[in-house]
């Protein structure tokens, strides 16, 4: 301890530290020491109410706590202001700037200075720093790249970590977005690209941005289902995809497909009245029930064409369908380069339209009419270019050509037979295959498995039998003839 062996006289304005109690030596810390003070003066020690340093987070209210004059309350301010002291602040500054007060919707460090003057000269200062922190926020998407079929609507689901709120924005016109709890759905309103822009405002977390690129195709085809819902598609594998057994396509502009098609399910494909261009055969597959139809009114004819090669291979069962349009015509029409249907391993059966193989017979394979017409084929040069339905009165076997067709080695060829004698029909015991003369490019041929088969009157009374046949080893053109000197019963 320091003791003082004679008295010391300060100077009215002077000011003598000396240690209190808790100094143990003169190079203590000032708050070690206690200030005798002249008659004119205060101690002039300037201090933070409050810490030194406060963190606050974004979006908040924050008043700072000021500073004082050590030993003095903010009622004794008069006591030293009328000595010449003043206490001036808080000076705000960010980054080096000087700014009016903390800015808590701007995160970032600020310093709070507050300063003791006396008769306008700086005594001492205090600066506290007030930290404006954001919490960080997460936004993420399922998908961030976006195909939609024009019409469509796909749902872009959403997880969001934060206390903001969201809200989307879109780009261009292409596309619209509704937001929902959990999701954005996304519609494709016309051919193009968009961007949704997804955006999270926070209050305490920071504001995050997501994008999604979207692209807006064009609606080729469409499917409505039982309960009336349209889904549109942009080329006929996705729809074939898309679709559940027993639905119909339908065709909705004229459309040119490349790569390969293959149908794995029952489905009608109504072409209404346009077309579809291929560059590789339609493969019908798994045995699955295929319609082609048409509903389309006008003059133009519902098509699938591949003018490089087959339209149609058929591995399944292939139904040429009726059309169901107005005054049109040989509806749907199927045209190949080569062969239009190839039903080698599956069996075609024609109810409406036209087949046409512009450089190979307009079929392969099994082929059939339904109950009550026949098929017919028209010659185009020296080929035979299509299949067409008639519904006039079927010919007789009697003296006259049967049928003629482009066949392959090895098909198994079915047919209606009628006879119009409504008094006899044939005797079906006593029928040979001798009956009939076959012949394949002219030369006679002699097949196997020779079945004709009575099925029965139709409602003219005209008798009507299923001749089929088989073991023909040759390609070419078939022409079944009857025996002009062989009599059935009563033969016309």
């Amino acid at each position: 301890a320091m003791t003082l062996s004679q008295d010391i006289n300060i100077n009215q304005n002077a000011i003598l530290y000396v240690p209190n109690k808790t100094a143990e030596s003169y190079f203590e810390k000032a708050t070690n020491y206690e200030a005798v003070f002249g008659a004119n003066r205060i101690r002039t020690i300037l201090e933070l109410i409050g810490d030194e340093s406060v963190k606050v987070v974004r979006n908040s209210t924050y008043t700072d706590a000021g500073a004082k004059v050590a030993g003095f309350t903010k009622s004794d301010e008069s006591k030293y202001t009328s000595l010449g002291y003043e206490l001036l602040g808080a000076e705000v500054t960010k980054d080096g700037k000087s700014i009016s007060k903390v800015d808590t919707t701007v995160p970032g460090t600020y310093l709070v200075k507050y300063t003791l003057r006396l008769n306008g000269t700086t005594v001492m200062n205090v600066t506290r720093t007030v930290e404006v922190m954001q919490l960080t926020a997460s936004l993420v998407l399922s998908r961030y790249d976006l195909t939609i079929v024009e019409g469509n609507t796909e749902t872009v689901t959403y997880t969001y970590s934060g206390d903001g709120t969201l809200s989307v924005t879109t780009i261009a016109s292409i596309a619209s977005a509704v937001l929902k709890q959990g999701s954005i759905a996304i519609t494709g309103v016309s051919i193009g690209n968009a961007k949704v822009i997804v955006k999270a405002t926070g209050i305490i977390y920071d504001d995050v941005t997501a994008e999604i690129n979207v692209t807006v195709v064009k609606a080729n085809y469409s499917i409505t289902d039982k309960d009336g819902n349209k889904t549109n598609y942009n080329t006929l594998q996705d729809a074939v995809n898309g679709a559940e057994s027993g639905d119909t396509i339908k065709v909705i502009n004229d459309v040119k497909e490349t790569g390969e098609i293959v149908i794995d399910k029952d489905v009608t494909i109504d072409l209404e009245d346009k077309t579809i261009t291929i560059d590789t055969p339609i493969k019908i597959e798994n045995g699955s029930n295929v319609n082609i139809i048409g509903s389309g009114d006008g003059e133009n004819v519902g098509t699938i064409e591949n003018p490089d090669g087959t339209a149609i291979i058929n591995n399944g069962n292939l139904t040429i369908g009726e059309n169901t349009g107005k005054d049109v015509e040989d509806k749907p029409h199927i045209i190949g380069k080569d062969t239009a249907v190839d039903s080698k391993y599956g069996n075609t059966k024609i109810e409406s339209g036209t087949l046409t193989g512009k450089d190979e017979p307009p079929y392969k394979g099994n082929i059939e009419a339904p109950e009550g017409y026949y098929i017919e084929t028209k010659e185009n040069g020296d080929k035979f270019d299509s299949v067409v339905k008639k519904d006039s009165t079927p010919p007789t076997i009697y003296g006259q050509t049967l049928d003629k067709i482009l066949m392959n080695a090895g098909d198994t060829i079915r047919f209606f037979v009628y006879v119009e004698d409504k008094e006899s029909g044939i005797n079906t015991d006593e029928f040979t295959a001798d009956d009939l003369i076959f012949e394949v490019d002219g030369n006679k041929v002699t097949p196997k498995d020779v079945k004709l088969e009575y099925i029965g009157q139709d409602e003219k009374n005209i008798y009507k039998y299923r001749l089929a046949f088989s073991g023909i080893t040759s390609d070419g053109e078939l022409v079944i003839r009857v025996d002009k000197d062989k009599v059935f019963n009563k033969a016309r």
